[in-house]
């Protein structure tokens, strides 16, 4: 399998997300399609890395994104955040991140190829 197919899955794994998200209804559970899509989003990274270059550092990837995570909810519930909301949005940006990780790859992959 050639790596750049796993940037066009991740936009297909999104559209089925949003499609999940207004057939189900399911934003009266408070899910979105950031929710849905996290998980997906770091195997496509890790598949990518393993695939263009050979190598992923994707466990060392989310480690620093924990360490982060730790230093945002120690600052954040001190300005009042609960944890519920907290973890939410944490969630959130971990999806954000994990695509915007995936089309860096893809394009540093592209120039290199």
């Amino acid at each position: 399998m050639h790596w750049v197919i796993f940037p066009i899955i991740s936009i297909l794994i999104i559209i089925v997300c949003f499609f999940l998200v207004k057939l189900f209804k399911l934003n009266k559970y408070h899910l979105t399609v950031l929710d849905l899509i996290a998980i997906p989003g770091w195997i496509l990274v890790h598949l990518t890395l393993g695939y263009r270059f050979g190598i992923s550092i994707v466990g060392w990837l989310l480690l620093m994104w924990w360490v982060v995570g730790l230093f945002l909810f120690i600052l954040l519930t001190k300005k009042g955040w609960s944890i519920s909301i907290f973890w939410s949005k944490y969630w959130q940006w971990t999806s954000i991140l994990s695509y915007f990780m995936l089309y860096v790859i893809t394009i540093v992959g592209l120039f290199i190829h």
